[in-house]
C-alpha cells in the first residue's frame, strides 16, 4: 500500500448533528450530513 489514506468516521445519518433538531428535521439533518460526507470525499479525490 502507498500513498495517504484517509478515514472519515460518519454517524448514521438519522442521529447526526442532534444539537440542531430544533431548528432541523431528521431528513434534514440526514440531508445536511450526506452533503458534508460528498463534499470532504470529493475534496478527498482532489488531492494527489
Amino acid at each position: 500500500m502507498s500513498g495517504i489514506w484517509a478515514i472519515i468516521p460518519v454517524k448514521p445519518l438519522r442521529t447526526s448533528k442532534t444539537r440542531l433538531a430544533h431548528v432541523l428535521s431528521a431528513e434534514q439533518r440526514a440531508d445536511l450530513i450526506r452533503n458534508c460526507l460528498l463534499h470532504t470525499l470529493a475534496v478527498l479525490q482532489q488531492l494527489p
